[in-house]
This record gives structure tokens, C-alpha cells and sequence, in this order.
């Protein structure tokens, strides 16, 4: 460093940061107040959406929901005896 900062302009940069950050928290605030909103107005929707969701990332570490233990059963035993 070749120059110190002045407290002055210290504080008036700590004063900038606090004014983003209140702007990043009133801005998710009222997201979070529209998406609950979302939510609560379409139940039914946003349950299906994250079941859906919530089936295709379980799928990527080969999880499934019981509802499709017969057919992932048939498939394993199909990829087994095919490497047999």
C-alpha cells in the first residue's frame, strides 16, 4: 500500500456496502413474499412440480420411488443376465 485510506472515505465505503446489502435483502423479501404467495395460491402445481423434481434427481443416483419397484426390478434382472 502506498497510501493509508482516510476513515472518511473508509466510512463512506462501509456505508455503500451496507446500502447493497439492503438492497439484496428487500429484493429477496419480496421474493420470498411473491413465491409463498405463488405457492400457497397453486398447491396442488407446485406439489406436482416438485415431485416430478424431486423423481428425476433421485433417478441420477439410480433411486427410485417404490411405486416402481416391479419395472426397475425387471430392468436390473434384464442388465444382469445380459452380462452373464
Amino acid at each position: 500500500m502506498t497510501q493509508a485510506i482516510h476513515h472518511v472515505l473508509l466510512n463512506e465505503k462501509l456505508q455503500e456496502c451496507f446500502s447493497i446489502l439492503d438492497a439484496i435483502q428487500k429484493t429477496y423479501r419480496t421474493y420470498s413474499a411473491e413465491y409463498i404467495a405463488l405457492v400457497m395460491a397453486h398447491p396442488q402445481t407446485m406439489d406436482n412440480f416438485y415431485n416430478i423434481f424431486e423423481a428425476d434427481l433421485l433417478s441420477n443416483y439410480k433411486i427410485y420411488r417404490e411405486d416402481r419397484r416391479a419395472e426397475i426390478e425387471a430392468l436390473l434382472k434384464d442388465e444382469t443376465e445380459k452380462k452373464q
